[in-house]
């Protein structure tokens, strides 16, 4: 699976977490506004139930207060009570949600009409003057049928109300429960999605990336046999084929003097050209780094103490330098004290400089090596300058010794010598400089490396 599909799927899930959670609340926020409605509404309708109950009955009342004659105006109090009762029956008809609270409207109201007429009738007999009669129909019709029965449908409505009301309750609860649960695991899915897309991050992305870093950093040093793991098959698996391809590319350019200069050796302790083995596999990179890089590409640089950097190239050319029984002067300008180099390269090509400048002074020459500053601002350069003198009785000698046939293996030590000098003078340039050779006819040479200090 590539890289961005697997993003793709991390953050897509988050995504779809995200709107699910959403969605629940939603749900649940639109459930309750409901289920609040649905209850208040319940609520009201058995208030009003209740008002329409008390109302009625309070206006029966006025039936006895009619056949006693304590109230002479009984029948206009009972108007009087009974309209409001009337109105709150019909605001509690409005408030029907379902055919069942339909059905007990009619029941009620019909009861209702049945205990209202009765009341008028018996009015009317007390107006009538029979009251006899009229209290008959309040004890038998009124007392024991009309009324028992308004008190009967209206006890009835306000159980269904309230069985209503629990339902609506329960719903409620099996909401919130459902939300509840789906929250938590919408919650843990989130949760282990963002673990996962951490460990996704850590192993995935960030490891192939220090991997990556770190096979740059080691090719910068000059190994070419860094390689990257090709076994993935995502973004970065492209990214490490291509490295390896590319360290391929420049192992396979490196030229042979190159490779010889840095490395094949025709006796212990020297080189073709009469360099020296490098001390360190460090330093056989360092070498094989100067063949491969471009003359005009910024070399990665590292500000190093001066005399501290010189007397290690010293001590890597200490082997040459006894055996060839030669001495060596070294002198240090006071203003310079830090070179920004690139340092492997460079120490590797200041110790070539000087064997080579060893080599062309012979058995007992004199070794001077000179470092200073030129110039001023951004054309300040550090100059390296190594020269050698052949002595006096060294003339002699070559003069009186017979002459030696040729060897065949002076032609590749002369071209390992020109590829080594090749390669310091790329290092050179590399660092914004350059490098000057100079051999004189009594057998003493001159070399002058000038690099950069602003480089």
């Amino acid at each position: 699976m590539t890289l961005r599909r697997k993003l793709f799927v991390l953050f897509g899930s988050l995504v779809a977490m995200t709107f699910l959670a959403a969605g629940i609340t939603t749900w649940a926020v639109i459930n309750w506004k409901t289920t609040e409605n649905d209850l208040q509404r319940h609520y009201e309708r058995s208030l009003k139930l209740q008002s329409v109950r008390a109302l009625t009955f309070q206006a029966v009342l006025e039936v006895p207060e009619g056949l006693t004659g304590n109230d002479p105006d009984a029948r206009q109090d009972f108007e009087e009570t009974i309209a409001p009762a009337s109105d709150a029956l019909r605001t509690w008809t409005e408030l029907v949600d379902t055919a069942e609270e339909r059905q007990e409207v009619e029941t009620v109201q019909k009861a209702f009409d049945t205990l209202v007429a009765d009341c008028h009738r018996a009015f009317d007999r007390i107006e009538a003057g029979d009251f006899a009669e009229a209290e008959r129909l309040f004890d038998e019709q009124i007392e024991e049928a009309s009324a028992e029965s308004f008190q009967s449908v209206t006890a009835n409505a306000e159980v269904t109300d309230a069985d209503r009301r629990e339902a609506i309750h329960s719903d409620t609860a099996r909401t919130r429960h459902t939300a509840e649960v789906m929250l938590i695991i919408t919650a843990i899915s989130a949760f282990c999605i963002a673990l996962l897309l951490g460990a996704y991050l850590v192993s995935d992305v960030f490891t192939p990336l220090r991997d990556v870093r770190r096979g740059l950093a080691h090719a910068r040093r000059g190994d070419r046999s860094v390689r990257l793991n090709e076994d993935r098959h995502d973004e970065f698996g492209e990214v490490n084929r291509e490295f390896n391809r590319f360290m391929g590319v420049l192992a396979e350019a490196i030229p042979p003097t190159a490779s010889t200069a840095g490395i094949a050796l025709e006796s212990p302790g020297r080189g073709a050209a009469g360099s020296p083995l490098p001390d360190s596999p460090a330093a056989a990179v360092g070498t094989a780094a100067v063949g491969v890089a471009p003359a005009g590409r910024a070399a990665p640089l590292e500000r190093a103490p001066l005399r501290p950097f010189v007397y290690e190239v010293v001590s890597r050319v200490h082997s040459e330098l006894a055996d060839q029984s030669a001495d060596l002067d070294i002198a240090f300008a006071t203003s310079v004290s830090h070179v920004p180099v690139d340092y492997l390269p460079v120490q590797q090509a200041l110790s070539t400089l000087i064997v080579d400048t060893v080599g062309r002074g012979g058995r007992g020459s004199r070794v001077g090596l000179r470092i200073s500053d030129a110039g001023a601002g951004a054309d300040r350069m550090l100059a390296i300058e190594v020269g050698a003198t052949r002595p006096a009785d060294a003339d002699s000698s070559a003069a009186s010794a017979p002459p030696q046939p040729a060897d065949a293996d002076d032609e590749p030590e002369a071209t390992s010598r020109s590829g080594n000098l090749a390669l310091t003078r790329a290092v050179a340039e590399q660092h914004g400089g350059s490098l000057v050779l100079e051999d004189f006819g009594d057998g003493g040479s001159y070399a002058r490396l000038e690099l950069a200090l602003d480089h």
